[in-house]
């Protein structure tokens, strides 16, 4: 009775499973097929808006609006109709070309038989084209079909989004198959269920009470899992989600009946990272029992922040001991990573700082012999001097003539050379000692009186020509605390971002009228002295270098690169302050330094 019993039960299972089999299979076929259908639809729509860029790009390089006309370099894409036409003879479809929001060529005819050029692209294709410069990828009726749609902006030599270009594929044509297979399964379930459904009524009250113990221990590990702070999930060997923790619903920003069933790339909005995840799934799939696979690598969380993170995949076994999915964790190493680089930053800094002092010292010595044996030079030969007089008389020498020659061969002019170059030598060697110093030694100081300063000192270096080359603009407020600060130290800090602002003011587009403005006032417990100019602004890609020692934007021999790392030095490190980059509406750059009023108004 027994034996009977378990034949029937394993008996009725396998009909259980036969069914759900069957129905899953389909399930997953039909998925497959519509999702590949999908992917086909949206790749023909990338290949032809591709061969549509390209056609464009043969007529001519570059788009440009001249005279309410739309050009692919010189040739006029206003009616040029014939290009959609050819498209569509070649593919099929539909293709458009607007300038602005509005279709100028088409091969898109209404009732009448007309195109329908001169309408307005509306709605949330215009929305991402022309709002936020994106493509566009979505489903649209066109003439009573209904069509999968891509539009790509089209951009000038500005990167102004000037344009687009439409493409468009009936969508039955690439649903039709899955249309006709899913007709075919739903009579194949109805028949096996119609088959099952007297032998799975009698498995029901066997069954409840398995499922409800099983219920009991899948809730149990749920919250097993929840309770742990680190993102973890499982899939199946499809790369389907199986299923989650809180955490990791809070990583990707989804409900878990969201996640479950559906791969990484319908999960996760980063697609380079999804593609990898999907690739290490598959060979994990494939891989021995056991196999482990970790990594560090970058991702971006529901709320489009980027993190570091460490992904740790490996294999979970079903009863008979095979592969049945893949578990895995996401751990945010950010911090850590932070932490690495900070570290890193500081022993880099550390070694430049030694390095510095060590060559500035070493180089002190001969840079002065140097500055102080030319102006030697320079004074033995000047007819003005008494003594030089006296000797040359001695010796039979016009000194007049000895600085016709000179000046004729050019010696004085090597003269002053030497000695500007000894003293641009020695303001470097000044700059890497006030990088290295420790700014130790303070006083009262008026923060007006360090601006002038160092703008007095810019003056002599022959970047002012005393307001001529350069406006010099200075807004000070009215009765500022003085400031507890090693003064030599801020005005050369202080000098050197005016040089700075005052050199891309006079090499930028609006030379002529180059400008440095000069700002103070007090916020809080603080001093904060703005330093803008008029220039070109800081070019992108390089804001977080532009305190690195030695980096340069000029020319070689053209700057030493230490400037705004010894302000920086000398403002952050040396007096517990910060220097940021802002960039004005008008254009330019603005450099924000404060400082703190550290003794509490010195002046009181």
């Amino acid at each position: 009775m027994q034996s009977f019993k378990a034949v029937r039960t394993y008996t009725h299972y396998a009909l259980l499973i036969l069914l759900l089999t069957v129905a899953v299979s389909a399930l997953v076929v039909l998925a497959t097929i519509h999702s590949e259908a999908l992917d086909q639809a949206k790749t023909a729509l990338s290949q032809r808006m591709q061969v549509f860029q390209d056609t464009l790009a043969a007529q001519g390089q570059g788009y440009v609006i001249q005279n309410g006309q739309l050009y692919a370099g010189r040739y006029l894409l206003n009616g040029s109709n014939q290009i959609p036409d050819r498209l569509a003879g070649i593919f099929g479809g539909t293709y458009t070309i607007f300038m602005g929001d509005q279709r100028v060529a088409t091969n898109v005819r209404g009732a009448d038989g007309n195109r329908i050029t001169g309408t307005r692209l509306i709605g949330p294709a215009y929305d991402a084209v022309f709002g936020r410069g994106e493509s566009f990828y979505d489903e649209a009726d066109i003439l009573g079909e209904r069509y999968f749609t891509r539009y790509e902006p089209l951009r000038d030599a500005t990167g102004a989004v000037i344009g687009a270009l439409y493409s468009g594929v009936r969508r039955d044509v690439y649903l039709a198959h899955f249309n006709r297979l899913s007709l075919g399964a739903v009579g194949l379930l109805l028949c096996v269920g119609g088959v099952c459904a007297a032998l799975y009524l009698a498995l029901y009250r066997q069954g409840r009470q398995a499922a409800l113990q099983a219920k009991r221990e899948l809730m149990f590990l749920q919250t097993l899992m929840d309770t742990m702070p680190v993102p973890v999930f499982y899939k199946d060997n499809q790369g389907g989600f199986l299923g989650c923790n809180s955490a990791f619903e809070k990583l990707v920003g989804a409900a878990k009946a969201e996640i479950i069933g559906r791969k990484v790339h319908n999960v996760l909005h980063d697609s380079d990272f999804s593609r990898e995840q999907a690739r290490v799934d598959r060979e994990l799939a494939g891989s021995p029992l056991g196999t482990r696979y970790s990594v560090e690598t970058r991702m971006t969380t529901a709320d489009g922040a980027v993190r570091d993170v460490q992904i740790i995949k490996s294999c979970f076994q079903d009863g008979s001991g095979s592969n049945a999915g893949i578990i895995g964790s996401v751990l945010d190493i950010t911090e850590r990573r932070q932490l690495e680089q900070v570290r890193l930053e500081s022993e880099k800094m550390l070694t430049v700082g030694r390095l510095a002092e060590g060559m500035a010292h070493e180089l002190n010595n001969p840079i002065g012999s140097i500055l102080q044996n030319t102006q030697n030079i320079q004074r033995r030969f000047s007819p003005e001097l008494g003594a030089n007089r006296k000797a040359a008389a001695e010796v039979g020498l016009e000194l007049e003539r000895l600085q016709a020659y000179m000046d004729q061969r050019g010696i004085n002019e090597m003269l002053d050379y030497i000695a500007r170059s000894g003293a641009q030598a020695s303001g470097i060697v000044g700059n890497l000692l006030a990088f290295c110093s420790s700014g130790a030694q303070r006083s009262p100081a008026a923060v007006d009186e360090l601006i002038d300063s160092a703008i007095e000192q810019v003056r002599r270096d022959g970047l002012i020509d005393h307001g001529e080359a350069i406006s010099m603009i200075r807004e000070y407020e009215q009765d500022l605390p003085l400031l507890s600060v090693n003064s030599a130290e801020i005005v050369r800090a202080l000098a050197n971002l005016i040089k700075n602002g005052a050199q891309a003011a006079r090499e930028g587009k609006r030379a002529r009228h180059a400008r440095v403005s000069c700002r103070a006032r007090q916020i809080e417990r603080n001093i904060l002295i703005e330093i803008e100019d008029n220039g070109d602004g800081i070019r992108p890609g390089i804001g977080d270098h532009i305190f690195d020692p030695f980096f340069t934007t000029r020319e070689v021999g053209s700057g030493s690169g230490m400037g705004l790392s010894v302000a920086y030095a000398l403002v952050v490190n040396n007096h517990g302050g910060s220097i940021r980059f802002e960039t004005p509406a008008s254009g330019g750059t603005c450099v924000c330094v404060t400082l703190p009023l550290a003794a509490a108004r010195l002046n009181a």
